[in-house]
């Protein structure tokens, strides 16, 4: 046991130690309130250590820790060494742990009346996350995680290095601040127990209303740094691809924004008392199912990003059924004290336009969750489990962006007392079509593209009015907040239905021309790091531009790296999907069943796959042919270049000849379930070389900025309405 894992273990042992005091300061015990606080900050100060211990090993190289050797290499720069510290599961839980120490710092700060039910709740969620690294820790050497790889004290000359997708700006920011935005939902978490606990329905909204704003807007923007990531690093020319993972975050923020909406009804109409303590509950939770989804492997073969299973499956279900039954428990018990005003009595009235939206997300939320779960689900009903593809998701958006959009608009108009005039309703409505129409045409002939435009606008440009009418401190969060809704939904509708995009394949040397822009292939470098290498001109600017392309040993995968140019009205994109050497592409060919490739000796048609049997049956290694049909002019040959199938995945190779060119021809792989050979075929002598060439899709992203800029203005909103709350 090494100082890291004692750190972690002391830590763990304070939370207990913490707990127990915390439970008599609840009860009115001022001695123990006190000593419940000083116990927190020792175990705040132990955690910190052990991050600043594991933050040396990776600055220092610490590889004799499996989770550095993972995570780092000596190659690395300063920046990815710091950002391997959250990189894993087990830095990530241990980043979790000690951002619950900042936050409860704050919480003790305030010195709240319920400050010994509240720490207690999260104390409890690092007593559970410190569990889990008590037994996988990060300083786990690795002589004890592989044991037959190394041995007892061998320290490794380098470590595996850092996934490269994960080596990029945004990995140093994007990781904490979404664990900022899962911690900062356990104290919204925490006073609703108060409360349940309590029986007081009233005050705990003005003391945790700031730390929901805290919780949605942290977490919000983490969501948003991960489009940007996405849109930057992956190569989809998206910024959303409705993962399963991407969808974790997404809907614990759902809940959070709920939550805000119905805390804002309840402090001004007393109503939706039980709503705000079950979206309270229900966020923590989903941000512990969320952890659930990523940690535990059950995404691992329907997600690119969810971690591997590490064991963690039975510990996080059984951290999330407790706080389950603890909530069931608590809000059913309780549930006939929380007594709440009406809402209005029209239709029409503010309060209820804005529960009316609540009600749109949360089933927007729901839907989501039940095509993530979808893996779960459908193993319990089908032998092989599956996922739902993007067109749900894109179903699902449509009508509940619309609704959202509605409730928005509809709230605003009919906020204050004093009505909005027929005509001033009908200016802005008509102005708004106009301009969707505009925005539109020439680019997307989809009625939805302008229905949403439309309803987009018209939030907008009613948020501006307001601003303008009104004292910014009455509409200044909210209108910022719905504007940056407005702005993101135009973004989508430009970036998504207004886009063109084409697949070209670049001859070496060749100018090609597409849109507005030019492109030449100029080559693939020669580093351990390949790239494509592009001559690229746009308008009066030329540029010599690179696109990563190279095995990555870590993942045994190919990675590519988009360039994007910039621009105010589009991003040009352009995605590598594949480099052909000429001489491949003149000796390999690819052929389903039926088809046919023409070489420059002769055509081959692929009939089939023969075995072996006989050979398999008198013990001997799997013998598979490939039964090719080779022509040329009148004359025509079958013959089968086969595989021989060795132990531990050795193969060999079994070569043939067409009669009549000479030509070799060689089985490489086969797909038996899609009924598909790789094979090479030996070039004539004198046959010329076909040019090598890059596949690339070119993609023009109209007004994409227009996202970035809508989740800007969300976050602003957000931000501006915290600062009113600790005003």
């Amino acid at each position: 046991m090494n100082t890291g894992t004692v750190l972690i273990l002391v830590s763990l042992l304070l939370a207990v130690i913490s707990l127990y005091f915390l439970a008599k300061g609840a009860a009115g015990n001022a001695l123990a309130r006190i000593t419940a606080r000083r116990i927190f900050y020792l175990g705040g100060i132990s955690t910190l250590f052990s991050i600043l211990l594991l933050l040396f090993a990776f600055v220092s190289h610490g590889f004799q820790f499996n989770y550095v050797f993972n995570y780092s290499s000596r190659d690395l720069p300063l920046a990815y060494l710091i950002a391997g510290v959250w990189a894993g599961q087990e830095g990530t839980l241990l980043l979790w742990v000690f951002i619950l120490y900042v936050l409860g710092f704050f919480i003790i700060r305030s010195n709240d009346r319920d400050e010994c039910l509240v720490m207690s709740i999260v104390t409890i969620s690092q007593v559970f996350l410190l569990l889990i690294l008590a037994i996988y820790s990060p300083f786990r050497y690795v002589w004890q995680v592989d044991p037959e790889l190394f041995p007892v004290g061998a320290v490794p000359p380098d470590g595996a290095g850092l996934n490269p997708l994960l080596q990029d700006p945004w990995m140093v920011a994007h990781p904490p601040m979404l664990f900022i935005g899962y911690a900062a939902a356990t104290i919204p978490f925490a006073y609703a127990i108060a409360a349940l606990l309590r029986k007081d329905f009233s005050t705990w909204i003005e003391r945790s209303r700031g730390w929901a704003l805290f919780a949605m807007t942290s977490l919000g923007i983490g969501i948003f740094l991960g489009g940007y990531w996405a849109y930057k690093v992956l190569g989809w020319g998206g910024y959303w691809g409705w993962d399963p993972v991407e969808n974790s975050s997404l809907i614990p923020w759902l809940a959070l924004v709920a939550l805000v909406h119905g805390m804002l009804v309840q402090r001004r109409k007393g109503a939706l008392v039980r709503t705000n303590i079950a979206l309270a509950l229900a966020s923590f939770i989903l941000v512990f199912y969320s952890t659930f989804l990523t940690r535990s492997g059950v995404l691992s073969n329907f997600s690119v990003h969810s971690f591997s299973d590490l064991g963690l499956s039975r510990h996080l279900v059984f951290f999330m059924l407790f706080y389950v039954i603890i909530s069931i428990f608590l809000f059913a018990a309780r549930f006939r004290d929380m007594s709440a005003k009406r809402l209005g009595d029209s239709a029409l009235s503010w309060d209820t336009l804005v529960a009316y939206g609540i009600i749109t997300i949360c089933v927007y939320a729901f839907l989501i969750l039940v095509g993530t779960s979808m893996p779960i689900i459908s193993s319990l009903f089908a032998a092989a489990p599956f996922s739902l593809q993007t067109g749900y998701y894109n179903g699902i958006s449509a009508p509940m962006g619309m609704l959202i959009l509605g409730a928005i608009a509809l709230a605003a108009v009919f906020q204050f007392p004093k009505r909005p005039s027929a005509w001033k309703l009908s200016a802005v409505g008509a102005t708004a079509v106009i301009m969707a129409v505009l925005f539109n045409i020439n680019h997307s002939s989809a009625p939805i593209a302008y229905v949403f435009s439309a309803a987009a606008i018209f939030v907008a440009l009613w948020g501006i009015f307001d601003l303008l009418k009104y004292r910014p401190a009455v509409v200044l969060p909210s209108r910022l907040a719905h504007i940056g809704v407005a702005v993101l939904a135009l973004g989508i509708v430009s970036s998504s239905l207004h886009s063109t995009e084409e697949q070209l394949e670049l001859p070496l040397g060749r100018h090609t021309v597409v849109g507005d822009s030019a492109l030449t292939f100029r080559g693939i470098t020669d580093s351990g790091k390949s790239a494509l290498a592009f001559t690229f001109a746009r308008g009066r600017s030329v540029s010599e531009i690179q696109t990563p392309y190279y095995m990555d040993q870590r993942t045994h995968s190919l990675y590519r790296e988009p360039y994007i140019s910039y621009g105010l009205s589009h991003d040009v994109y352009i995605s590598p999907v594949e480099y052909r050497s000429g001489i491949d592409s003149l000796t390999r060919f690819v052929l389903e069943k039926g088809s046919a490739a023409k070489t420059p000796g002769a055509q081959i048609t692929f009939e089939g796959f023969d075995v072996d049997r006989e050979h398999m049956r008198s013990g001997g290694e799997m013998k598979l042919f490939a039964r090719l049909l080779a022509r040329r002019g009148p004359a025509s040959a079958s013959i089968s270049p086969g595989l021989v199938m060795g132990e531990a995945g050795h193969r060999k190779e079994i070569s043939a000849r067409i009669p009549f060119t000479g030509q070799e021809v060689r089985l490489l792989d086969f797909n038996v379930s899609d009924r598909t050979v790789y094979i090479f075929v030996e070039a004539p002598k004198g046959a010329a070389t076909p040019p090598d060439s890059a596949i690339v899709e070119v993609s023009f992203k109209r007004l994409i900025w227009l996202v970035w800029l809508g989740t800007i203005f969300i976050a602003s909103g957000g931000a501006v309405a915290m600062r009113r709350v600790r005003a």
